[in-house]
């Protein structure tokens, strides 16, 4: 099993890097302010995650209230620690382990941003699409119940505007998650206001 585990994370590395130097790797000049995996000390992730060559970014919202007590650095490895064992998403829904957090980027209640999954590797969902191809950002918040803060929103912008970028995409490649699956993630409070938001990024819609 050892091996094994380590097999996988040179595999992970060796992926990464090469993805990295064929893509030019993020740019540099205008980074966020971004808590890196070191930073909020993630354990390496398992085998198995998918290899994905990205062409768009899909938002989604937690869920669950807002904890802005709660800190970042916590809530990141409580994260990794319920994706890399199996459990309940609902009372009627079950997932398997996950090779790392589902998520590439989160952002908390007070705006702050975290790195989750290597960009450079798809995605995980409890729900019926593909998720290869697109970078994942989550905000903290049921917006549902509740609105997504100013804060967020400035980070979302931010994160947003470097990974144009980096990845040499426009606005019209963002989309929400229910766009893509049977769901009401980001929930109606964010989508009420993301038209709006998306018009003022500075990278215009590809004609």
């Amino acid at each position: 099993m050892r091996s094994a585990a380590l097999f996988g994370f040179i595999l992970y590395i060796t992926t990464a890097v090469a993805l990295s130097l064929d893509h030019g790797g993020p740019a540099a000049a205008n980074r966020p302010s971004i808590m890196s995996r070191q930073e909020w000390n993630a354990k390496p992730p398992f085998p198995g995650m998918k290899p994905q060559r990205i062409t768009g970014i899909i938002l989604h919202h937690t869920g669950i209230l807002k904890k802005p007590s709660l800190s970042l650095k916590t809530k990141m490895q409580n994260l990794q620690s319920f994706s890399q064992r199996p459990g309940l998403v609902s009372p009627r829904h079950s997932k398997p382990v996950w090779p790392d957090v589902p998520y590439h980027f989160y952002i908390d209640a007070l705006g702050h941003i975290a790195e989750g999954r290597d960009a450079h590797f798809a995605g995980d969902t409890n729900t019926p699409y593909n998720t290869s191809g697109y970078i994942q950002i989550v905000i903290e918040g049921d917006f549902d119940k509740e609105e997504p803060g100013q804060a967020q929103l400035d980070a979302l912008r931010d994160l947003l505007n470097w990974l144009f970028a980096s990845y040499r995409l426009s606005r019209d490649s963002v989309t929400p998650h229910k766009d893509h699956a049977p769901t009401t993630c980001p929930g109606q409070l964010f989508m009420n206001v993301l038209p709006g938001f998306l018009s003022q990024l500075s990278t215009p819609a590809r004609p």
